[in-house]
């Protein structure tokens, strides 16, 4: 008799257990979901003001948690944020109340919402927190509301790629690497109209090669750049008819194309390319207005072989 009870005993906790596991199965990932939103940063967010998130490299998608958030990209590297104040349609019961929009009430601390945006190399992801206008531009530093949200490496996790592709965020900071480097090399110089071109140096990287350029204006009327061409051409033209010119656009520049008065230094990516010992890597540099100075210098195919590593 002590064992047939023990054994309804036993049978009963089983039960128990099987029946709490079974009410309250997703009990594990609700709380896996607050671990992981309390891991993000906080980004506060208040009516009537749009956050900008500004992104080191061109963002490929934005994925938005709630239909209480707003959001477009004005630009390739800029997300506009901001809080719905009207229910969508979906969420709206009644069709008559379509016309007459029902108003979001949003209380103080409440959890909007998590933006994601997903780079060329990387995801960030912030956690939206409401907070009303009275705390956003008071004395509390905690709740303050920041409109420009700079997307730093602390925030960015990274995303597998191939090895041999770069991101325009890697490409900057390799061309910034460049310029503290210096402009005392000389691969190859040229002159004309008292305009000057030097490239300073030839740099190669798995499949990159990165230019650094400085031109020169000896004159006293300012260079106004119109555009910066690349193209591979014959060493010797015979006839306009037989030369076969290749243009190559730089997939990255450092700095965009300006006005300057004495020197412009700039850092250009190409796609890695090879070409005969017959052919040229040209560098033109056409300027804006009447005068339309251009200036064109020429690289050797033995001057990318050598190019220096990082």
């Amino acid at each position: 008799m002590k064992y047939i009870l023990s054994f309804f005993l036993l049978l009963g906790t089983i039960s128990t257990i099987f029946a709490q596991s079974g009410t309250e199965p997703n009990l594990g990932v609700i709380q896996q979901n607050k671990i992981f939103e309390n891991r993000l940063s906080v980004i506060f967010i208040t009516k009537d003001v749009n956050i900008l998130f500004r992104s080191p490299e061109k963002i490929q998608f934005v994925d938005l948690s709630s239909d209480k958030l707003i959001g477009d990209l004005p630009a390739e590297n800029l997300v506009r944020l901001k809080i719905s104040k009207f229910k969508s349609p979906e969420n709206i019961t009644d069709s008559l109340q379509i016309f007459n929009k029902e108003e979001i009430h949003y209380f103080e601390g409440e959890n909007i919402g998590v933006i994601s945006v997903v780079g060329q190399s990387f995801i960030a992801q912030y956690k939206l927190v409401y907070t009303s206008n009275s705390l956003a531009y008071g004395s509390s530093v905690e709740n303050k509301v920041i409109t420009n949200v700079q997307i730093t490496e602390q925030d960015m996790q990274p995303l597998e790629y191939p090895s041999n592709s770069l991101s325009d965020f890697e490409m900057k900071k390799y061309a910034q690497k460049i310029i503290k480097y210096g402009d005392k090399y000389a691969v190859r110089k040229s002159s004309d109209f008292k305009m000057g071109a030097i490239v300073n140096n030839l740099y190669a990287y798995d499949d990159y090669i990165f230019l650094d350029i400085t031109f020169t204006n000896t004159t006293n009327l300012p260079y106004e750049i119109a555009n910066v061409e690349f193209s591979i051409d014959d060493k010797k033209i015979y006839k306009a008819t037989n030369n076969q010119s290749i243009t190559i656009k730089p997939i990255y520049q450092l700095f965009e194309h300006t006005r300057f008065k004495k020197q412009f230094r700039n850092i250009y990516v190409l796609k890695k390319f090879t070409f005969p010992n017959n052919k040229i890597l040209n560098i033109r540099i056409y300027e804006n207005g009447i005068s339309g100075r251009t200036l064109t210098t020429a690289i050797k195919y033995n001057d990318l072989l050598e190019a220096d590593t990082f």
